[in-house]
């Protein structure tokens, strides 16, 4: 749980739920240009270690289009998560990382 005590732990499968949603509300671009992104931190480790929970997923990406964010705070309304269950702020500090 969160500090502020806002949002729901998940595990390594609501994860895969939750970024599948996210996915499945993404509109395709003008420009058909697809959001790429690498998923780092506590939820990369949930799906290689049985048991553990995150409140968030930590990505890096490109910048984090409007669409993309839309699309996540669509499935945080709809399964309690914190606004910013997914988030890029992670990636401060990391050298540039082709994704």
């Amino acid at each position: 749980m969160t500090a502020s005590g806002a949002g729901a732990d998940f595990d390594n499968r609501e994860s895969l739920i939750y970024l599948s949603e996210v996915d499945a509300e993404l509109p395709v671009p003008d420009d058909g240009e697809p959001v790429e992104i690498a998923v780092i931190g506590g939820a990369a480790i949930g799906f290689v270690v049985p048991g553990r929970v995150t409140d968030d997923v930590d990505v890096i990406s490109e910048g984090m289009p409007e669409r993309l964010r839309a699309a996540a705070a669509s499935v945080a309304a709809r399964h309690a998560l914190r606004p910013d269950w997914i988030s890029d702020a992670a990636k401060v500090g990391l050298p540039h990382l082709d994704v």
